[in-house]
């Protein structure tokens, strides 16, 4: 089934004087939107426009990269003691055990920055609720 487009009709009109405009243009930047169109129909619709600065989740989801690049190498372990098995039949027990550790290292890792951002996004909305 087709969604309907959205199609808006009604335009509406609305003077201003230039210190006014000048502080929607103000309003507008802070939070964050480049239309005008966009930011008085927020503001019309919902009364508020709310910006939320996630700058300080670009560390924990850093976390991530660190997490994606540790299991890349687990997985090119997992390769490695694979190719070992089948060219010989034979592996060595150690390969494993250190197979397990960095396994263990891994989810240890994802559960702490788990545990970081919940808690940061937590901070954020606490902040937001008091403002």
């Amino acid at each position: 089934m087709k969604e309907k487009k959205l199609y808006r009709d009604r335009p509406i009109y609305v003077r201003v004087t230039e210190a006014e405009y000048e502080q929607i243009r103000t309003n507008m930047e802070v939070a964050g939107i480049s239309k005008m169109t966009n930011y008085l129909r927020k503001m019309g619709l919902y009364g508020t426009v709310i910006k939320v600065d996630f700058s300080d989740f670009r560390n924990l989801l850093a976390g991530f990269g660190r997490l994606t690049y540790e299991l890349n190498r687990i997985g090119n372990n997992i390769n490695q003691i694979a190719k070992k098995v089948n060219e010989s039949d034979e592996f060595e027990l150690e390969d494993f055990e250190n197979l397990k550790i960095e396994v263990e290292r891994l989810r240890e890792n994802q559960t702490q920055t788990e545990k970081e951002i919940i808690k940061a996004l937590k901070k954020k909305i606490r902040k937001l609720e008091q403002d």
